[in-house]
């Protein structure tokens, strides 16, 4: 998992357009670079190349996604698009974006929070707020709750335990793929049953709870 800065440069004002524009050529040539370089596990344990087919684009609706679509084709990357599905709206992913924007970025402090809150973890506002004010010794400190934050300061059973499992999969960043890493996550935090149970399946188990991630 990475971030990319995109620099625009301009000494006038840059406007939203500019802005897709450039980001839509960005991210069109990092998908030529790895179709046909990066090797992909498939489900039958062997490795071939990376195909178009492979990736996935997610976008927030009504961002041009014409200038996403026209950059890639013109790579010479097939297109299809799945605009107007609400992709983007639903819970899961929202869940797994955060998690993700989390494994990336330990100074993403708001999606740290969206994905304690979500339905992968469970915690409410009021234990986040004890959750943080405990972790000043006279309750008056500003000390914030990160996923850099010593598990040993946290009290909390459940986000101790989930504090753990973020920063071991972030100490893997290293040695091991985003998507393996992504995978991880997803098995040890259970998001699959979370997910069926979300959506009425009675065999799923309940809500989680500490003790349940590997």
């Amino acid at each position: 998992m990475t971030r990319s800065t995109i620099e625009i440069p301009t000494v006038e004002r840059i406007y939203a357009e500019m802005f897709r524009e450039a980001e839509a050529e960005r991210v069109a040539d990092i998908c030529a670079a790895l179709v046909g370089n990066l090797p992909i596990l498939r489900a039958d344990n062997t490795r071939t190349p990376l195909k178009a087919g492979d990736i996935a684009l997610l976008s927030p609706g009504h961002t041009e996604l014409w200038r996403y679509e026209r950059a890639l084709e013109q790579r010479g990357l097939a297109v299809s698009s799945q605009a107007g599905q609400t992709l983007m709206r639903r819970q899961e992913t929202q869940d797994v974006l955060a998690l993700v924007r989390v494994l990336a970025d330990s100074s993403d402090t708001f999606a740290f929070g969206a994905f304690m809150r979500g339905p992968l973890v469970g915690l409410s506002e009021q234990e986040l707020l004890d959750i943080t004010t405990a972790l000043s010794a006279d309750g008056t400190a500003q000390i914030f709750f990160t996923v850099r934050t010593d598990p040993d300061l946290v009290q909390h059973p459940l986000a101790k335990e989930i504090l753990i499992l973020l920063q071991s999969l972030r100490r893997k960043a290293a040695v091991a793929s985003p998507s393996l890493i992504l995978a991880e996550a997803i098995e040890r935090l259970n998001a699959r049953v979370i997910i069926a149970a979300r959506h009425g399946n009675r065999n799923a188990l309940s809500p989680r709870q500490p003790g349940c991630a590997d």
